[in-house]
């Protein structure tokens, strides 16, 4: 659901003009605006979503391995986000050259030189100030600012595996109050909103796990109630909606019914190619778009909507079937160390 939101917002791109929106555009104008208005609104909090499912599946996956040296990790994290990366940043490469040389401009995203081309390589473009705007594939900042949160958890593992939910729920409240002590540190707001929100799933993953049912229960509400007044920076109540969201798909998760679900399942584990895979394909429609002379407007039918999530999620599928698994697979079976 959380990929799809971002899907939903980010079609406003399709009301692009090169580089730039409309003037004059109007969000009200996108197709089934009155049953997709939240998305199109506030689709870009699914971002948090993401932090949070990431801490949530992290914790699942390393809290109870007591033997996660720093190779192994490091080598799974490359593994699982930069073959897909770098594909997709190259494909942006050639599209906006292509788009440069026939229509004269880029197209989205504006500041696509040497310098931010070396910052997406390295998967920094979103450290501190290195970047000066959006950039090539541009939604992949998320992910980069996300890396570095993913050291911050490994270092934490011994802690976290003694003191569980009491520890992660510690460490946020101490970001709470160092970003309350030290106004300048909003400079770096998303470095710590996403920290904040790695460290709230890790904290869903230890309620979720605890053996009463009716503990999880308890735990989880007061977790909906606490957590959202910890993260600075951002209104409490979009906090709550994403903070619900993830602990609900998680204690479904502890069903035996739900594993048997994996249409469902599928969908999930497409997030990441369909995050990756959707601006490029938008890029390249409106090149079509351009060289056709295909109006803007075309993009308020719902067939044209239709079309392109359809177009996305295929591809996605593709993707993740015969790229992204066997590029992971490649890698982690070449250079993951011996157990």
């Amino acid at each position: 659901m959380s990929s799809l939101a971002i899907l939903i917002w980010h079609y406003q791109h399709f009301f692009f003009t090169g580089a730039g929106r409309l003037a004059g555009w109007d969000p009200s104008i996108q197709p089934l605006w009155q049953l997709l208005k939240p998305s199109y609104i506030y689709g870009q909090f699914a971002v948090q979503i993401f932090w949070c499912i990431s801490g949530l599946i992290l914790a699942h996956t390393y809290i109870n391995q007591t033997r996660t040296g720093l190779a192994k990790f490091s080598i799974a994290r490359f593994s699982r986000l930069y073959p897909l990366h770098i594909l997709t940043l190259l494909v942006v490469v050639v599209i906006q050259f292509v788009s440069m040389k026939s229509f004269g401009t880029f197209q989205i995203y504006g500041t696509n030189d040497l310098f931010h081309f070396f910052t997406n390589l390295f998967f920094v473009q979103a450290w501190g100030k290195l970047g000066d705007g959006f950039s090539f594939n541009a939604p992949t900042w998320s992910v980069s600012v996300e890396i570095i949160v993913y050291f911050i958890f490994f270092a934490l593992l011994a802690v976290l595996r003694r003191g569980k939910i009491i520890v992660s729920l510690a460490l946020l409240l101490g970001m709470r109050l160092l970003t309350d002590s030290h106004p300048t540190i909003s400079d770096h707001v998303f470095f710590f909103q996403c920290l904040m929100y790695f460290l709230t799933g890790v904290s869903i993953y230890f309620a979720v796990t605890m053996s009463k049912q009716l503990t999880r229960i308890a735990t989880l509400t007061a977790l909906m109630a606490i957590i959202p007044y910890l993260i600075p920076a951002f209104r409490p109540r979009y906090a709550f909606v994403a903070l619900l969201l993830v602990c609900l798909a998680a204690f479904l998760d502890t069903f035996p019914i739900t594993h048997h679900l994996k249409s469902l399942r599928i969908v999930g584990e497409l997030t990441y190619s369909v995050f990756l895979w959707h601006v490029p394909l938008q890029m390249i429609i409106l090149m079509i778009m351009t060289q056709f002379d295909i109006s803007n407007s075309a993009a308020r039918s719902p067939l044209f909507l239709l079309f392109f999530l359809a177009l996305t999620y295929s591809v996605g599928y593709a993707s993740y079937r015969w790229i992204e698994q066997p590029s992971r697979k490649y890698i982690n079976n070449r250079f993951m160390p011996a157990r």
